[in-house]
């Protein structure tokens, strides 16, 4: 570690920083793991699902010339570029679905082993199959500035010719207020204030630009 800035290694060639939030984050959110062991064995597979999800952009990113690095802090992970190397609106939707896919692909492999082993589902599998799997189809929503609302951007940019930030925003707003409303009517109160964050700025972003 290294004070607050957390752990700093290089993995496949790429930086990596790993914030102290980032741990602190997954350690509530897995808090209803119980017992130390459950949460601790939460948050390692929080870590590397993470991780895996950044390198999938990462590893794509650096196939059409970027230079990539990956943080992950309290919200999740981001990967950025060293370079300025412009991209096209079809790199940028690849390079974007990259990340959820790796996630899809970890979880079809535990989900068709575990069928295969034909034993009883163990919390580590059912851990495995929850972050890759539905944090992913999670991450697709069109909203920004989750992976579906930035290739929602590159797709508008494709059919109209030009950058557009009003109708993401929009199409944002609509979706994170549905999801709000869902969460509460199952009472996921985390999830809730997740959409209702996502929607004040979106709402904000939308506003500012009319201005």
């Amino acid at each position: 570690m290294n004070g607050s800035r957390g752990l700093r290694f290089t993995l496949f060639g790429i930086p990596v920083q790993v914030d102290v939030m980032f741990l602190i984050v997954a350690a509530v959110l897995g808090w209803s793991a119980g017992d130390p062991a459950g949460i601790v064995m939460w948050i390692a597979v929080v870590f590397v699902s993470v991780l895996a999800h950044e390198l999938g952009h990462a590893f794509m990113g650096r196939s059409f010339g970027l230079s990539p690095a990956i943080r992950l802090y309290g919200m999740g992970g981001m990967t950025h570029w060293l370079n300025s190397r412009p991209t096209g609106p079809s790199q940028d939707i690849l390079i974007t679905l990259a990340g959820p896919c790796t996630g899809l692909a970890i979880g079809a492999a535990v989900f068709g082993l575990d069928r295969l082993l034909g034993a009883p589902r163990s919390e580590l599998i059912w851990m495995l199959l929850f972050v890759n799997m539905f944090w992913a189809m999670l991450n697709l929503l069109p909203i920004v500035p989750l992976d579906g609302g930035h290739v929602m951007r590159s797709v508008l940019h494709l059919l109209l010719g030009h950058p557009n930030e009003t109708i993401p925003r929009i199409v944002s707003v609509v979706v994170a207020v549905g999801a709000l409303a869902l969460a509460l009517s199952y009472r996921r109160y985390w999830a809730a204030m997740l959409a209702g964050m996502l929607a004040f700025t979106n709402a904000a972003a939308l506003v500012g630009s009319r201005e």
